[in-house]
């Protein structure tokens, strides 16, 4: 049986009869988290071996992460914006419910 429709590019299931696609979020929270400085999607993406689109759709449904500033592309006039991730203090209560 041929499963390659059923695989994405990275090789993961597609969602298909209540089958769930692997998120990409947890790799990207933890390379975020190991660059203080922040990450490009376009470096992000050569870092985790992943398409660009599936950086950057990680990156717009995760709540714990934001756009630090703006850089100047290496050539060109074009901005990418560099991409940081909460860290969350030690100490930090759970929320309460009101």
């Amino acid at each position: 049986m041929d499963l390659s429709p059923l695989l994405d590019t990275q090789g993961y299931h597609r969602q298909a009869k209540g089958e769930q696609m692997k998120s990409h979020h947890p790799k990207v929270r933890k390379t975020l988290r190991e660059h203080a400085d922040g990450v490009t999607i376009n470096r992000l993406a050569e870092l985790l071996s992943l398409k660009y689109e599936s950086v950057r759709k990680a990156l717009a449904n995760m709540p714990d992460v934001y756009i630090d500033r703006w850089t100047r592309k290496p050539k060109g006039k074009r901005y990418e914006a560099v991409w940081l991730a909460v860290i969350p203090p030690k100490n930090c209560p759970p929320p309460t419910k009101k």
